[in-house]
């Protein structure tokens, strides 16, 4: 994709000598606005998007992670479900060969070159996935600025890339400390401005939608980070966090405190409970286990009844989509809920014909 859209950029120089010998000026000003916000198409924005979804998650799980789909299981569960998942690797590598050979006998025919790497393997283990995710996201920060979710994606990039990193799975629910501090791979002043770095992600995301509902899940990750790094934070930087608190979390919240930050999801969700928005609920669940760790069964419990606010369909059905019930369905998976059958079966009754629901 980015290949594609340099390419864009180069050949608008054989355009100039073109449009000044035959005088067609008019488009030739229309390239050049187009060229100047050329990464601020919707396409692009699109793509880069899930091209930083794609790197996150490889720096979240590297080859050799556990997939999502073996959160919540036990030993024996997980031994069975990596012999089946090597049979069909193995399989599956086989009809790669397969059809790798076959298209390079065809191109051979035709004259044509050859894709080396048509699976794209060559992409996922790069060394460091963050800063290939940086690539797509500057053309964003600097000409799709006034969408949240560029700031929201700067987010998750720059809180990895600061010392204590927030690893989370799928949508952010589960939290794993990362061992591999990121003093491998930067100093410490690049660090600090890392976390610098994620607090002005947050402070544009506030700016522009401060009820959003990814944004508070990455308020309370931010102030858990802070509270983790604790006295490595310097003092300089430690100022600049603690003036903007205000702006982060109002007057009133005290994110310091795990009770403030619980008072400040409380709040939200209140605030929130008459729009009937889904994807509220579960940024609030996904903000109460985080803050109930280690205790977490009065933390899981007080989230499953967030999540299971959803069956009032008078309220909520306009929002419970389908993909949103996923999302509920895996935070529970994640959770290691007991009630995650219990939710299947009314997902069930509102998406009869979702394979994903059925027993």
């Amino acid at each position: 994709m980015l290949t594609h859209f340099n390419d864009f950029t180069e050949d608008q120089f054989d355009f100039h000598m073109y449009c000044l010998r035959k005088m067609t000026l008019r488009a030739y000003i229309s390239l050049l606005k187009l060229e100047d916000q050329l990464r601020s198409h919707p396409y692009y924005f699109r793509a880069a998007q899930n091209a930083i979804r794609c790197y996150v998650q490889l720096f979240d799980k590297p080859d050799g992670s556990e997939p999502e789909e073996m959160e919540g299981m036990t030993e024996a569960e997980k031994k069975k479900y990596r012999s089946k998942l090597r049979k069909a690797e193995l399989k599956a590598q086989k009809e790669a060969e397969e059809k790798k050979q076959q298209a390079k006998e065809e191109m051979a025919k035709k004259g044509g070159k050859i894709d080396e790497d048509p699976e794209g393997l060559k992409y996922s283990k790069t060394e460091d996935p963050l800063e290939a995710a940086l690539k797509f996201l500057r053309p964003l920060q600097e000409l799709a600025s006034e969408r949240i979710e560029t700031h929201l994606m700067g987010f998750e990039i720059y809180i990895r890339k600061s010392m204590y990193l927030l690893g989370f799975r799928g949508n952010g629910l589960k939290i794993k400390w990362t061992e591999r501090l990121t003093a491998r791979w930067f100093g410490s002043d690049e660090i600090i401005d890392k976390l610098l770095l994620a607090l002005k992600s947050l402070l544009k995301s506030v700016a522009l939608d401060a009820n959003h509902a990814t944004l508070h899940e990455q308020l309370v990750r931010f102030a858990l980070a802070v509270e983790k790094a604790g006295s490595s934070i310097k003092p300089a930087v430690k100022t600049v966090i603690d003036q903007h608190l205000s702006t982060l979390y109002g007057a009133k919240a005290n994110p310091r405190t795990k009770e403030g930050l619980e008072a400040f999801t409380t709040e939200f969700l209140n605030k929130n409970k008459d729009l009937g928005s889904v994807p509220h609920l579960i940024s609030a669940a996904i903000s109460i286990s985080l803050i109930g760790q280690p205790s977490a069964e009065k933390s899981k419990a007080k989230a499953e009844g967030i999540l299971f606010l959803v069956e009032d369909q008078g309220k909520y059905g306009a929002s419970c989509s389908l993909e949103n019930c996923l999302l509920i369905q895996k935070t529970l998976k994640s959770l290691r809920s007991s009630r995650q059958a219990e939710f299947k079966q009314k997902a069930a009754v509102w998406f009869p014909k979702a394979t994903a629901f059925q027993s």
